[in-house]
């Protein structure tokens, strides 16, 4: 069922439709705002983050946790400035073929101000999160519950445009989990203890 949803989610008429889904959202919904918050929409500008090219942090959500819980955790994302941590969902919402539940959920959750009217105020600020949706990313790591936080280094793609959580396509050297309804920033605390790793030290430290 996993590998089912990846090869509709990564299909070029799905990913058609999502890309026209996302640029009708963006340019109805958020106005000219488009380009201060979606850099690869004009010109890239390039975010630094504090992990390296082959390191993840996958903030784990379902679409059956309270809106406002997944706010908090895109919100702790957005404020650590990193492109390589990013939120996953399992599936789309109401199933694979739906798109539209699925990018209203995280219209809602990537909006940084939940009163915002997009009618009346086309400004509305969106949080620049990664948002994906990954049943091999759940597989791989044996999620069983969320919200959970993984972080894997010695990670080594064929393909980027695939999924990581892909053992045909991406490699892993170590992985940690913590779960749990607690701050991002605690998780990624606690899972720095067990690691070890410089990389979540400095996020820790900012």
């Amino acid at each position: 069922a996993a590998e089912n949803t990846n090869t509709a989610y990564q299909s070029p008429a799905f990913q058609g439709r999502l890309k026209v889904e996302r640029e009708r959202i963006k340019r109805e919904l958020f106005g000219d705002a488009v380009e201060h918050y979606y850099p690869d929409s004009g010109n890239p500008v390039p975010v630094q983050g504090k992990l390296g090219a082959d390191e993840r942090i996958y903030v784990v959500v379902s679409s059956s946790m309270p809106v406002q819980a997944i706010r908090n955790y895109a919100a702790s994302i957005a404020k650590y400035g990193d492109p390589r941590i990013m939120m996953v969902l399992r599936g789309f919402v109401g199933g694979v073929g739906k798109i539209q539940p699925t990018i209203d959920l995280v219209g809602r959750v990537l909006q940084r101000e939940s009163a915002c009217n997009h009618v009346a105020d086309v400004e509305c600020e969106i949080l620049p999160v990664p948002f994906g949706v990954d049943p091999l990313l759940f597989r791989r790591y044996g999620i069983d519950r969320v919200p959970a936080v993984v972080y894997a280094s010695g990670i080594k793609t064929e393909d980027a445009s695939l999924s990581e959580g892909d053992t045909k396509n991406a490699s892993i050297s170590e992985y940690w989990i913590a779960y749990g309804d607690a701050k991002l920033e605690y998780l990624i605390d606690q899972i720095q203890r067990d690691s070890g790793s410089e990389s979540l030290l400095k996020l820790v430290a900012r």
